[in-house]
C-alpha cells in the first residue's frame, strides 16, 4: 500500500482482503471499501512513508499509465465514486488533443 495504514483482524473480516489482481489502486479500492463498511480512520503526521521518486520521465509515465488503469478498473467496479474533480484531468488530455482539430474545422451555418 502506498500509506502507513494498520487494520484491526475484524476490519479483514467484515471487507476481506486488498485485491492484488488491481495491480495499481489497490489501496483506493481497500480504503473505500473500509470506509464504505462505517469503519472510522485516523490520520497521524507521525507516520511517514518513505517514497523514492522515478528516475526519469519514461518511468513517471509508466507509473502514471498504471495508475489510470487502476483508476478506470476502481471506477468501473465503484460507479458511485464518479465526481467532477475525478474527471477533470482526462478532461483536461481530451481537451489538448481534440482542441487543434476541433478547431481547425470550419463549420457554416
Amino acid at each position: 500500500m502506498s500509506v502507513g495504514c494498520a487494520y484491526k483482524r475484524e476490519v479483514f473480516e467484515k471487507i476481506g482482503y486488498v485485491d492484488e489482481s488491481f495491480g495499481a489502486c489497490e489501496d483506493v479500492d481497500f480504503n473505500y471499501r473500509v470506509e464504505k463498511a462505517g469503519f472510522l480512520t485516523f490520520f497521524s503526521p507521525l507516520v511517514g512513508v518513505k517514497y523514492y521518486p522515478r528516475e526519469n520521465l519514461a518511468s513517471v509515465w509508466k507509473q502514471l499509465l498504471r495508475f489510470g488503469q487502476g483508476r478506470f478498473r476502481f471506477i468501473s467496479e465503484h460507479p458511485e465514486t464518479i465526481n467532477l474533480d475525478m474527471m477533470l484531468p482526462a478532461a483536461f488530455v481530451l481537451a489538448i488533443v481534440l482542441g487543434p482539430l476541433l478547431g481547425s474545422v470550419h463549420i457554416y451555418f
